[in-house]
């Protein structure tokens, strides 16, 4: 009963649309929406309009001052838009006047929550919040507007009607900070991924062990995490190649700071099209969380997105990550889901026990299991209505 959700705005930095990251996030958890009931306004970065949702309609808020984003200015852009965001609630809620929202929604993300928040407190309607990183920490501005970034955060946060967290160690972190309890969101499948049935893994006597990775290579500590695969695998010296499927050529790999002889590239691949490909071309999917010191924080409290996908493949995980990680303490909640490894010298016996098809097949299929159960897209969807109240 679809007619029954409120008239919804969307207000983020996040686009939202079918690519990757939180935009493909968003538009799967929307994809149900009724027509005529949601209003997408995105600040900042636009959507592909051949990527948008169909029942939506779109508006786009620019940022002044762009070209400083990428320069030496950069964290003194940041900090302008702070301030600016501030001041931008008035116009915002006379250029949605006409679509009347019974809700807003936005994702802790940049800056334009904090419109979402101040326009939802104009209109007097409940905000519902999505946080998949930890931004108050993460994001680099001078330190008095960190702090007024901080503060404005922990008021949106504690003021919001339903706070959606994207994993359950969020949710017990942020109540610790703030003092305020959310229910867990996980990122959720499309509907066409989740219609997708177990399949027992093909080319199960191929004698070359096929390790898969579909991301990107934004983070040093992704392209860390896979130069120690490489090593590893060398080390083993078992027949490998490392696919990469992603918004990067070869070049750019290399740029990043990942160059192998086995590694063999495939481009981005359409988010409905990437299970079937995996199922066809890996055998085993490597799901990386960074070592790095400066994303130790976020590590502890987010999820890793790749997961939702990849469960959907029916092939084994390895996840290498630190101790402590969200996506490492998930794994080892659902005992026989994946395969961890947490410190480089544990790399090698992983790949051991990734030689042999039998404990490859048992793995993908509980993989496959679990990730029905916890990211089909209606158990999103359902997490989604029940905050929506």
């Amino acid at each position: 009963m679809t007619d029954t959700l409120p008239k919804l705005l969307y207000i983020g930095d996040v686009p939202v649309e079918n690519s990757y990251h939180g935009s493909a996030l968003l538009y799967r958890l929307l994809e149900d929406y009724p027509a005529g009931r949601l209003m997408i306004y995105e600040c900042g970065q636009h959507s592909d309009p051949s990527r948008r949702l169909v029942a939506a309609e779109y508006r786009h808020k620019a940022y002044p001052l762009t070209r400083l984003r990428n320069s030496r200015f950069s964290r003194m852009h940041a900090s302008f838009l702070v301030r600016y965001i501030s001041y931008q609630a008035a116009k915002t809620t006379q250029a949605i006047s006409r679509f009347q929202p019974d809700a807003i929604l936005t994702v802790g993300h940049g800056y334009s929550w904090m419109l979402a928040d101040q326009v939802a407190k104009r209109l007097n309607i409940p905000l519902h919040f999505i946080v998949h990183d930890d931004v108050p920490e993460l994001i680099h501005l001078h330190a008095s507007v960190k702090r007024l970034y901080q503060h404005r955060f922990r008021n949106a946060y504690r003021d919001a009607k339903s706070r959606l967290c994207v994993s359950p160690y969020m949710v017990d972190a942020y109540k610790q900070r703030y003092g305020a309890e959310g229910a867990v969101l996980y990122p959720g499948r499309s509907k066409q991924v989740s219609e997708i049935p177990y399949r027992t893994p093909s080319n199960t006597k191929n004698s070359k062990l096929r390790f898969a990775y579909a991301g990107t290579l934004n983070s040093s500590g992704a392209v860390q995490c896979l130069n120690e695969l490489d090593s590893a695998l060398t080390c083993h010296g078992v027949d490998s190649e490392i696919q990469l499927y992603g918004p990067f050529t070869e070049g750019q790999a290399r740029t990043s700071g990942f160059s192998s002889d086995r590694a063999v590239f495939g481009g981005l691949i359409p988010a409905q099209e990437i299970v079937n490909r995996l199922q066809e071309s890996a055998d085993v999917l490597f799901l990386p969380l960074s070592f790095s010191g400066n994303d130790r924080a976020n590590m502890k409290v987010h999820f890793p997105s790749k997961m939702t996908d990849y469960t959907a493949t029916g092939l084994p995980i390895l996840v290498y990550g630190p101790i402590d990680a969200s996506g490492i303490m998930w794994t080892r909640d659902r005992i026989g889901s994946t395969l961890t490894a947490t410190h480089r010298s544990e790399l090698p016996a992983a790949l051991t026990a990734l030689e042999c098809v039998e404990q490859r097949t048992l793995l993908g299929r509980r993989a496959f299991e679990i990730g029905r159960q916890e990211f089909d897209h209606a158990v999103s969807f359902r997490v989604l209505r029940s905050s929506l109240g």
